[in-house]
């Protein structure tokens, strides 16, 4: 017979099937209660196996807040089912973990049956931060309480295994209840941002202490704003002592709590502090990815984190070009802070590849006065991977020598 022009070929092998969704985080509530400058955080998060198949071998992982402790934990299975985390004394449980993850709270929680919705319930306790107002011109002191927006999409990356992940935090509704207690008058609260129902007074009903408590209803809410709430209290200057009974404790139990501040009158100052905080941040083609989200999540702490008395800011963007957010800083207060959080979060890495860091600085120094009228700390954000470093160094130094003063300092 004539050769065969046509091989056999045997049919291809069907790609193998997607991988099945992971478990997604589908609503969060929140119940916090601060009593002086300690909180409470209950926090506690539904997820949904959309899957046909079991969810195996899965673990829960929380980044922790700086000076923060987990004290709670359980997940909730459908059938009703606890798995209960057991809290022991911080070297017993690094002895037997063999480990050391204090910013990562880790757990193994098991399976997640096909289209099963558990409830993960984590508390931890923090310490609250002074608002940075103090003292200054006799200004009434401030606390600052912060629930961070990734609480409540999803419980940070995963260092092992697969993880209960959440979906796009737009996408998840959230709760909050917050109730505040203070030893003395709460004078003012603010929560940029948000808009919760408030009510003064123990459990919402007024007493004759009801200026002391105050409880505030966040309603279902998708914002992409991390909670803030800064309260303001007639005392937080002077030390104090809180006291709470055990409720069912036998026989009685007592806790204390006290706060010890110096004699307010060494912190006082003749007139409010006032000073100016400028960011150049580089947006060249080489901030592209990874640097420039990162960049613009340090940003938005940082705007949240300045002073809120006496501070002036301003944002300017660099690459070939410069762009500014505002034609002169702009005094902090929630308005400005929302307009420049919107700026950030518009910022791509679209100035060009050659960038130039000594006229971009030049370009802050220059929208300063010839002699500064406050104080002024210049934070520049880049990869380094600039050609003009001698330039910039000396261009800093003229600055700071042409422009400061012996009480208005630049810093960069």
């Amino acid at each position: 017979p004539a050769p065969s022009h046509f091989r056999y070929a045997p049919p291809p092998n069907p790609p193998p099937p997607p991988p099945p969704p992971p478990p997604q985080l589908t609503e969060c509530h929140v119940k916090a209660n601060i009593i002086d400058v300690h909180s409470y955080v209950t926090l506690s998060q539904k997820f949904h196996n959309p899957a046909n198949v079991a969810a195996t071998e899965l673990t829960y992982n929380f980044t922790v807040l700086a000076g923060a402790a987990v004290c709670a934990f359980e997940m909730i299975r459908a059938s009703g089912k606890k798995i209960m985390g057991v809290i022991k004394d911080k070297d017993q449980a690094l002895r037997e973990m063999n480990t050391a993850k204090a910013a990562v709270f880790s757990i193994s929680v098991g399976n997640i049956n096909a289209g099963e919705t558990v409830t993960v319930n984590i508390s931890y306790i923090n310490p609250l931060i002074d608002d940075d107002s103090q003292f200054r011109n006799n200004t009434v002191p401030q606390l600052r309480f912060t629930l961070p927006l990734a609480y409540l999409q999803r419980p940070g990356q995963a260092p092992y295994g697969k993880i209960l992940t959440g979906v796009h935090p737009t996408n998840v509704p959230f709760t909050m209840e917050l109730s505040i207690e203070q030893s003395s008058k709460i004078i003012d609260y603010r929560t940029p941002g948000y808009t919760p129902a408030a009510k003064f007074g123990r459990d919402g009903t007024p007493d004759q202490d009801h200026d002391r408590f105050l409880h505030l209803s966040f309603p279902s809410s998708t914002s992409s704003a991390d909670i803030i709430v800064v309260i303001t209290a007639e005392e937080l200057g002077y030390s104090r002592a809180f006291i709470e009974h055990h409720p069912s404790h036998t026989p009685s139990s007592t806790a204390l709590a006290f706060t010890f501040v110096p004699g307010h009158e060494f912190y006082e100052v003749e007139a409010a502090l006032e000073m100016e905080y400028i960011v150049l941040v580089d947006q060249s083609s080489s901030m592209a990815g990874i640097k420039l989200e990162m960049t613009q999540k340090a940003l938005e702490f940082l705007l949240d984190q300045l002073p809120s008395t006496g501070s002036h800011f301003n944002i300017f963007s660099y690459g070939e070009t410069v762009r500014q957010f505002s034609s002169a800083s702009r005094p902090y207060d929630d308005v400005s802070v929302g307009r420049a959080k919107e700026y950030i979060a518009a910022m791509q890495a679209n100035l060009g590849a050659n960038k130039q860091t000594s006229l971009a600085l030049k370009h802050v120094f220059d929208s300063l006065p010839t002699t500064l009228t406050r104080p002024v700390s210049i934070f520049l954000v880049t990869d380094g991977a600039a050609w003009d470093v001698k330039e910039c160094i000396t261009t800093i130094h003229q600055s700071i020598s042409s422009k400061s003063t012996s009480t208005n300092f630049m810093r960069v």
